[in-house]
C-alpha cells in the first residue's frame, strides 16, 4: 500500500481510538470552548495580530485563522503565537503540508529574539541548509545514552515538521505531550492526514495534543485529489449532518463552515487577516472584490502605491503602453482545431516578447532577479515547454532561469511581475482551468485567485477573449480590464 494511503488509514484508526472528548469535538457533537477571562483583552486589542494571538491563547479546543495572500500568516501571526505560547512555558508542535512551508516556519522561528530552541523532524534532503543544525539527528548527535536523548527531547519545547513526517513518527507522543499544535497550509491537508496527529494519545491515555490552531485560506488551492467532486461526495446523511459533504474538503473547511452556521457563538474561534503587504492596490483590486468581499486593505508599502516609469530604451517597444500599467490583458488567437488544445502558439509568442520587455524594464531600474522579478503561469505542460522554447529564442540568458509552471507550483510564492497564459483553445477547457467553490452564494475560482495574487507590482494576462467570456468569473475579470 502507498505510504500516504497507509498514513490516512492509520489516521482513521487513531480517530476510532481517540478520547471521547476529541471525537465529539471533531464530529461536532461538542462545541469548542474558550476562556472568557480573555474577552476584554481581545475586544481592546490594538491591532489584528494582537487580537488573533489573544484568541489563540484563549481557546481551549481549536482556533481557525483565515490568511489571504500576503497577510503575514506565517511571518507575523504564526510567529507571534509561538512567542506567546513559548513565553507561557507551553509545549508547541508546528506542522505544515510541504517542506518549503516548514522552511518558512523555521525561518520565522530563527527570527525570534531571544533565540528559542527548536527541533525539526525530517531529513537533510528536504531541509534548507540554514536549518539543518536543528534537525533531530543533528541535535541528538552528542547524546550517547537513551537517557540523554530523553532529557534533550524533554528540554526542547518547540518541534516542527511536515504532517507526513510527524505522522510516520508518532512515537514522539510517547515522550512529549503538546499543549498546542499549529498547522500551517491547513486547507491543503485532507482530514485523514491530520487525524492521526490530532487524535494521538500519550502514555496516560490523554490527548497528546491539547488544542490545535489551523491556519489556511479555503479560497486558495485545496488538497490535490485525483477523484472528481462527484466521486468523493458524501451521501451518508449522518455524516452530512456534521458538515462532512465531500471527502475532498479539508478539516479546516468543515470546521469553518460549521462555525459560520453559529454566527453568535463562533467569534472567539476564528478570525481573518485583512491587511496585505504583497500586492499593489491595483493588482489586488479584482481578487479583493471578487473573492474577499473587499475586506483586504493594503499595508501601505512603497510598491503598493505610486506610478511606474517607463525605461527610456523601451519608448519604441510594442509593449510601451502596457509596461507602466499594473494590470493588463493581451488578446490572443485560438489554436486551429487540427492542433492540440494544450498549446497556444499565439500566447507563447506574446509571453516571450513581453517577458523580454519586462526584463529590459526592470534590468534598467531596480534590477532583474530571475527568481524574484518574473514568473510565468500556464495550465499545461505542453504550453510550458512551448513558452520555454520561445523564451530561449529571445537570446536573453536570464529568461531561461525564470520559473514557468502551473498555478499549483506557484502557490505560496510571489514575483514582482506575473504573466498568465490561459491557453484556452476550446470551450470545454474552461472546466479544467477553474477550481470552483462558493461562499455565501458567491462563486470563487481558487485557481484564478492564486494566479492573480502571486504578483507584487504587475499582472499581465493573455488569452482568447471570446472563450474566456463564457465563464462568469473570467467574464467579470475581462470587464474589469475594459473587455465588455
Amino acid at each position: 500500500m502507498d505510504t500516504s494511503f497507509r498514513s490516512m488509514y492509520l489516521g482513521l484508526s487513531a480517530f476510532l481510538s481517540a478520547t471521547q472528548r476529541r471525537r465529539d469535538l471533531l464530529l461536532g457533537q461538542r462545541l469548542p470552548e474558550s476562556d472568557p477571562s480573555f474577552d476584554e483583552k481581545i475586544a481592546t486589542a490594538p491591532d489584528d495580530f494582537s487580537r488573533i494571538i489573544m484568541k489563540a491563547r484563549a481557546v481551549r479546543d481549536y482556533f481557525l485563522l483565515v490568511g489571504p495572500p500576503g497577510t503575514g500568516k506565517t511571518s507575523r501571526a504564526l510567529r507571534g503565537m509561538v512567542e506567546a505560547f513559548y513565553g507561557e512555558g507551553k509545549q508547541v508542535l508546528l506542522l505544515s503540508y510541504t517542506n518549503r512551508a516548514v522552511d518558512e516556519i523555521s525561518k520565522a522561528l530563527a527570527a525570534i529574539t531571544p533565540e528559542i530552541d527548536f527541533i525539526r523532524i525530517g531529513s537533510e534532503l528536504s531541509c534548507d541548509e540554514a536549518f539543518r543544525l536543528h534537525l533531530m539527528e543533528n541535535v541528538l548527535e552528542a547524546c550517547s545514552t537513551r537517557r540523554q536523548v530523553q532529557e534533550r527531547i524533554a528540554r526542547c519545547r518547540v518541534f516542527v515538521g511536515t504532517v507526513a513526517t510527524l505522522s510516520a513518527k508518532t512515537e514522539l507522543f510517547r515522550l512529549k505531550t503538546f499543549d498546542v499544535a499549529i498547522v500551517d497550509e491547513a486547507t491543503q491537508i485532507l482530514e485523514p492526514q491530520l487525524l492521526g496527529l490530532l487524535c494521538a494519545r500519550n502514555p496516560a491515555g490523554e490527548d497528546a495534543i491539547g488544542k490545535f490552531i489551523l491556519i489556511g485560506d479555503h479560497k486558495q488551492l485545496p488538497a490535490v485529489v485525483l477523484q472528481s467532486s462527484v466521486q468523493s461526495e458524501v451521501g451518508d446523511e449522518a455524516l452530512r449532518a456534521v458538515g462532512l459533504y465531500n471527502l475532498k474538503d479539508s478539516l479546516f473547511e468543515r470546521l469553518y463552515r460549521n462555525l459560520l452556521q453559529k454566527p453568535g457563538f463562533a467569534l472567539p474561534f476564528f478570525d481573518m487577516l485583512c491587511r496585505q503587504g504583497r500586492m499593489n492596490v491595483e493588482v489586488a483590486a479584482f481578487p479583493n472584490r471578487a473573492f474577499y468581499g473587499g475586506l483586504l486593505q493594503p499595508v501601505g508599502l512603497p510598491h503598493q502605491q505610486g506610478e511606474l516609469i517607463l525605461s527610456p530604451e523601451l519608448c519604441d517597444s510594442e509593449f510601451a503602453p502596457l509596461l507602466t500599467r499594473r494590470v493588463a490583458f493581451l488578446p490572443s488567437e485560438a489554436e486551429p482545431s487540427v492542433q492540440s488544445a494544450k498549446v497556444n502558439h499565439s500566447e507563447a509568442r506574446i509571453v516571450a516578447r513581453l517577458a523580454e520587455a519586462v526584463y529590459r524594464q526592470y534590468a534598467g531600474s531596480s534590477g532583474f532577479d530571475a527568481s524574484g522579478t518574473l514568473g510565468i503561469i500556464t495550465p499545461y505542460r505542453s504550453q510550458i515547454a512551448l513558452i520555454k522554447k520561445e523564451l530561449a529564442a529571445m537570446c536573453v540568458p536570464a529568461l531561461n532561469d525564470i520559473l514557468v509552471d502551473t498555478v499549483e507550483r506557484f502557490q505560496g510564492s510571489e514575483r514582482d511581475v506575473i504573466i498568465y497564459s490561459f491557453c484556452v483553445n476550446r470551450a470545454y477547457q474552461l472546466k479544467f482551468l477553474a477550481n470552483m467553490t462558493e461562499e455565501n452564494g458567491v462563486p470563487i475560482d481558487r485557481k484564478l485567485n492564486v494566479a492573480l495574487t502571486r504578483a507584487r507590482k504587475q499582472m499581465f494576462m493573455t488569452g482568447v477573449v471570446s472563450l474566456l467570456k463564457l465563464n462568469p468569473v473570467y467574464s467579470e475579470l475581462l470587464k474589469s480590464m475594459g473587455y465588455e
